[in-house]
C-alpha cells in the first residue's frame, strides 16, 4: 500500500522559498485605490452575498 504524501513537505517547501510567498501575497492584496462606498452600496453587496 502506498503512503500518502506528508503535508509537512509542502509547508517546508513554502517556508524555504519566502521570496515567492511575499511576491504572491503582494499581488493578491494589491487591490488598487480604496473606494468610498455608501451604506446602500454595502447593503446591496451584502444582499448579493448572503441572499
Amino acid at each position: 500500500m502506498k503512503k500518502l504524501p506528508n503535508d509537512k513537505t509542502a509547508a517546508s517547501a513554502a517556508s524555504m522559498n519566502p521570496d515567492n510567498e511575499n511576491q504572491s501575497s503582494e499581488e493578491c492584496w494589491d487591490l488598487g485605490e480604496p473606494k468610498n462606498l455608501s451604506n446602500e452600496d454595502l447593503l446591496s453587496t451584502l444582499r448579493l452575498i448572503f441572499g
